[in-house]
């Protein structure tokens, strides 16, 4: 079988691509926020939110899938 040349079918691919529109749309959205004529401790909760959604999404990309949590897990309590 042969390999889709395309980078599109590569599941890392899918992962830096999603991970760097999210860094970029956030980062976007912290200049903009920071910029507003609105009081400062509105600017702080919204740059909060924005760092908690960043460390989401960074848990999601980097994170494993439940079923090696899972399996982790049972190989460590030794029930393999």
């Amino acid at each position: 079988m042969e390999r889709d040349p395309r980078p599109e079918g590569d599941w890392r691919f899918r992962r830096v691509y999603t991970y760097a529109a999210t860094v970029a749309g956030l980062a976007l959205l912290g200049v903009l926020v920071w910029r507003l004529e609105a009081p400062r401790e509105i600017m702080w909760v919204a740059v909060a939110l924005i760092v908690r959604d960043a460390w989401r999404e960074t848990l999601y990309i980097v994170a494993p899938s439940a079923q090696a949590i899972v399996s982790g897990l049972a190989a460590w309590r030794g029930r393999t």
